[in-house]
């Protein structure tokens, strides 16, 4: 089964489709080609096989902007992600008088 005519994808997987579907991925098949087969989106693979086949996000490391904010919303103190944000924020702001 792939995406309707029109291209869009299928709302729902049956309770079959959807045991299929994970027998497929515990054989081998990526969850991009599993989506096609069976019509849905990649996000509705991730939904249907749980937590568990989830990618791991990584956070950035310290002297990124994203870093900064991570220590902010923690109450940390990280000089050099400090240095980081301050360079990132006069990037942005002279940008910003340029246009």
């Amino acid at each position: 089964m792939a995406a309707t005519p029109d291209g869009r994808f299928q709302k729902r997987l049956t309770t079959q489709q959807a045991v299929a579907l994970q027998v497929d991925i515990a054989n081998g098949m990526s969850k991009a080609a599993a989506g096609r087969k069976y019509g849905v989106s990649e996000s509705t693979v991730y939904r249907i096989l749980g937590d568990k086949y989830k990618p791991k996000r990584v956070p950035q490391p310290c002297g990124t902007n994203a870093a900064y904010q991570r220590h902010r919303v923690k109450g940390e103190q990280c000089h050099v992600c400090s240095a980081a944000h301050a360079a990132n924020q006069k990037e942005w702001s002279d940008g910003k008088k340029r246009a």
